[in-house]
């Protein structure tokens, strides 16, 4: 089993309890996987990060060694556990 460990900003923090979440992934390692992974492990997050249908919400960024998924192969970006995940929510100052 693989074990991701996807950094995390601003609320996200609050929601997971700290800077960094550990998913815990069998075969199917994708954006795609996370995700579900993150879905049955760590429900709360999940909240902020996708919708009811499962999909993550338009406004959130979640980069892959540092590029933005929609400019890889989106949530079928496959994953290794070197790679760096960061999600990173709407941010808002004034």
């Amino acid at each position: 089993m693989a074990v991701y460990h996807v950094r995390l900003i601003g609320g996200l923090r609050t929601a997971a309890g700290g800077k960094v979440v550990d998913v815990h992934m069998g075969t199917e390692n994708s954006v795609r996987g996370l995700l579900n992974a993150l879905r049955r492990d760590h429900p709360a997050l999940a909240a902020h990060l996708l919708d009811d249908d499962g999909q993550l919400f338009p406004d959130m960024l979640l980069l892959v060694n540092s590029q933005p998924i929609y400019a890889l192969n989106g949530l079928d970006t496959p994953l290794n556990e070197q790679d760096d995940v960061m999600m990173i929510p709407p941010l808002s100052g004034g």
